[in-house]
């Protein structure tokens, strides 16, 4: 950083203690990208550049946020890439080509695609569909990608399944891509742009659906705020309705509203066409709590007769409380099975010094524990990294150098990467294992990987210079150490 150059303000007072300390560009493989986050989160060494004026080559013909207003008049291919330095959305007139994919794994690194279909504006409402039925965390995953890259105008977005006449692959006219446009060189004419291609052919399943849609929607918002008694029945059929909207499923959808209307104006309907019941959620919340009280007796006698699991069942019915407040019914009815999981994992007797020794539920205790305090100690691992993003980017908020910051923080959760799954999993397989023999073999496994994991928190200087980094200091490596010190003496 020359002189001369006008710093923000962290990056000038650690300049006063630290001369010429070199600037954090570029993250391309993991000691590059381990030593760059060591500098941003030491208490001196945050260097960013100094100005917003340099400018990366990488993926220079391609921009999202130039890719998506192309959308307004024409469907185009995506595909949604996840890579292991940042994830990308690809908008393109062809399917995209292996230079493109190259370009990406400049910026991303090596990188999957995990979606691919057509994009397109379908009103004002931003689609992604794709032929295969869509996985529920892609949309959370691009809106991400979306907030990211800074395309936060074009949200919200929604994922859904083609519908049986739309084609899952389009083919626009070549040179049609999402690159900044170049510049005309002076005495020449410029070249009038081509005509857009012309709109598939319409769907007169997905315009009588949209008609519908648009017309009784007042009413259900109407619906929300009165005290009808039939109102939840009739809340699931507009919800059944929106859900096959996503998988494409027109005519169903148009069912459900048309039955809704009849219901709404007072008539009773008669019975839903056969071909199109209502779907009801995939998990009932109140279903769910109920499951949770049965299970709470059973929960007070295993936390008095064996105090050591009060922290893990607290956890888990606490984390189960919150996702069902907030609509996680998958992720809730997950923690119950845990739950459920725990309880039929106790043996009859108090645990104690030696539990798990003797095989049976006792061995099982040994690794259902291991297994939560591993899987707790992940989660708040990711929750610390959180806090340190999150004050990285306020430190940077509004200066030149912000999307980099804002860039370089996500690197921080690489730990993840090195402190992964194996150890969940193979605790699982000495849980399921049916012979001493096989529980002694993974428990030998798990008890390497636990090592692996200790040698790394000890030594990796990411993970040394969290403690102390000066945007928001975290006890990643204490809570790190505890943890692993005692599973490897469960495990030894």
């Amino acid at each position: 950083m020359e002189s001369g150059a006008v710093k923000p303000p962290l990056v000038a007072s650690a300049m006063t203690k630290v001369k010429d300390f070199p600037g954090v560009r570029r993250f391309t493989h993991r000691p590059a990208l381990q030593s760059a986050i060591v500098s941003a989160c030491h208490p001196l060494h945050f260097s960013l550049p100094s100005t917003g004026h340099e400018t990366s080559n990488l993926m220079a013909e391609y921009d999202l946020k130039l890719a998506v207003p192309k959308l307004r008049n024409k469907r185009l291919n995506f595909g949604f890439y996840r890579g292991k330095e940042a994830d990308q959305i690809l908008i393109t007139p062809q399917p995209a080509s292996p230079k493109q994919i190259a370009e990406l794994e400049k910026e991303c690194g090596e990188s999957k695609r995990v979606a691919k279909g057509v994009a397109f504006y379908d009103k004002d409402q931003l689609v992604f569909a794709t032929k295969t039925t869509p996985s529920p965390q892609w949309e959370t995953q691009m809106t991400k990608v979306f907030k990211d890259r800074k395309c936060s105008q074009f949200l919200p977005l929604v994922v859904r399944q083609l519908g049986p006449n739309e084609p899952e692959e389009v083919s626009a006219p070549d040179g049609d891509t999402a690159a900044a446009p170049a510049p005309q060189s002076s005495g020449t004419i410029p070249t009038p742009p081509s005509p857009p291609p012309p709109a598939p052919p319409a769907d007169p399943q997905h315009d009588a659906w949209l008609k519908l849609k648009a017309a009784l929607t007042p009413q259900i918002a109407d619906l929300v705020k009165s005290a009808r008694p039939d109102k939840a029945t009739l809340l699931a059929l507009a919800k059944s309705g929106m859900e096959k909207e996503k998988t494409g499923d027109f005519q169903g959808a148009t069912a459900d509203f048309t039955h809704l209307a009849q219901l709404l104006s007072g008539g009773t309907g008669g019975n839903p066409p056969p071909s199109a019941p209502p779907t009801p959620p995939k998990y009932d919340p109140a279903q769910l709590l109920a499951a949770l009280n049965k299970l709470s007796p059973a929960i007070k006698t295993a936390i008095t007769s064996h105090p050591a699991l009060k922290d893990d069942f607290t956890r888990l019915v606490g984390d189960f409380q919150t996702k069902l407040k907030s609509g996680q019914l998958d992720e809730a009815r997950s923690d119950l099975m845990e739950i459920g999981a725990l309880l039929k994992s106790l043996p009859t007797a108090p645990v104690g010094p030696g539990a798990g020794e003797n095989g049976g539920k006792g061995k099982n205790v040994l690794y259902t524990q291991a297994r939560l305090a591993w899987d707790n100690a992940r989660k708040r691992v990711r929750q610390e990294l959180e806090q340190v993003e999150a004050a990285i980017v306020a430190r940077y908020q509004g200066e030149p150098t912000q999307g980099e910051a804002k860039s370089k923080a996500a690197k921080l959760f690489g730990i993840l990467d090195s402190l992964d799954e194996r150890l969940l999993g193979k605790l699982d397989e000495a849980y399921n294992a049916d012979t001493d023999e096989k529980v002694a073999g993974f428990r030998k496994e798990a008890a390497a990987i636990t090592a692996e994991y200790l040698a790394f928190a000890n030594s990796d200087p990411l993970v040394n210079a969290l403690d102390k980094n000066a945007f928001a200091p975290v006890p990643v490596k204490a809570g790190l150490v505890e943890t692993l010190n005692q599973l490897s003496s469960q495990l030894a």
